[in-house]
């Protein structure tokens, strides 16, 4: 933390900063994958991952104030939607049970 106090006091330091915070939402994107946040939360991996390919195109036009903004937040979505997956995913609760309404009505229906 105190490196990354240290590199923001310094200027004309952003694409340092942005490396730094791109690899954090890179590895948490991956953690993110591989519990399934693809399917048990798909709200918040999407959204982690839309903001890490912003990230990525801003820092190519060397805007990287917004580059370093968008990939902290692509880190803290990819991490909440880990979290969320490894306790079940769902994170909105409609998700889920939405589906599972979406199953029923057409066999309701027939059963008729």
């Amino acid at each position: 933390m105190s490196l990354v106090l240290l590199l923001s006091a310094a200027p004309g330091c952003g694409s340092v900063m942005y490396t730094a915070n791109i690899l954090g939402a890179t590895a948490a994107l991956e953690e993110a994958r591989l519990a399934d946040a693809e399917r048990l939360s798909p709200y918040e991996y999407y959204y982690a991952r839309a903001c890490w390919e912003k990230a990525r195109e801003s820092a190519g036009d060397a805007e990287y104030q917004h580059a370093v903004e968008l990939a902290d937040s692509a880190r803290e979505h990819a991490l909440r939607a880990r979290d969320l997956s490894r306790s079940g995913g769902a994170s909105s609760g409609g998700s889920a049970s939405a589906a599972g309404a979406a199953d029923a009505g057409p066999a309701s229906s027939e059963s008729r």
